[in-house]
């Protein structure tokens, strides 16, 4: 359902202090894990990611500008004939983290970033995009503070994304409703 144009509030989509009966899409996503092991090639990092689905990813890891553990990029993937799979999305994300060295192909983390983790989900294709969205608005990552600073994250859909599985530091839920403002959808 598109609430494209529509202020919650004064249409009765939400109440402050009070609950309201409303009809979302509910996306639970089971999230797969694979630590970078810099002594592989590139290639061989993805063996265990599906070559023929589309979803969404997220890659983990630490950076100089925050050294704990937290997202540093979500990225989507689709399955048609012009978009590409998960498989071959991710890696082209991985070369934003990791270069492969000379002769031998092995894969070493730019200084600035380490301990890489890399997690996935397959996703029905017609709910990559605004999952995408809603997971970068959530949780900010600087990876993709392009769309973030642009302001080219709009939130069309009443979705609520339920992250299960090796999730690491996704959060658990995270709902679109979340971003309505008085004016409508939030986009900053």
């Amino acid at each position: 359902m598109s609430a494209i144009g529509m202020n919650p509030v004064t249409q009765g989509l939400l109440a402050f202090g009070r609950g309201v009966s409303r009809s979302s899409t509910v996306v639970a996503l089971e999230w797969q894990r694979a630590p970078i092991d810099w002594h592989d090639a590139i290639g061989s990092l993805l063996k265990d990611v599906p070559s023929d689905r589309s979803g969404v990813y997220a890659i983990e890891g630490s950076q100089d500008a925050c050294t704990a553990s937290h997202i540093l990029y979500i990225g989507a993937a689709g399955v048609g004939q012009s978009e590409r799979s998960l498989r071959a999305r991710i890696s082209e994300s991985l070369r934003r983290f990791v270069r492969e060295t000379g002769l031998s192909s092995e894969p070493i983390e730019w200084s600035d970033t380490w301990n890489l983790v890399l997690r996935w989900a397959p996703l029905e294709n017609d709910l990559v995009t605004p999952v995408e969205r809603l997971l970068i608005r959530a949780h900010l990552p600087q990876g993709n503070s392009q769309e973030i600073v642009n302001r080219s994250l709009t939130i069309d859909h009443e979705l609520v994304v339920l992250n299960a599985g090796r999730k690491g530091p996704l959060l658990p839920v995270v709902a679109s409703y979340y971003f309505w403002t008085r004016d409508g959808w939030s986009t900053a």
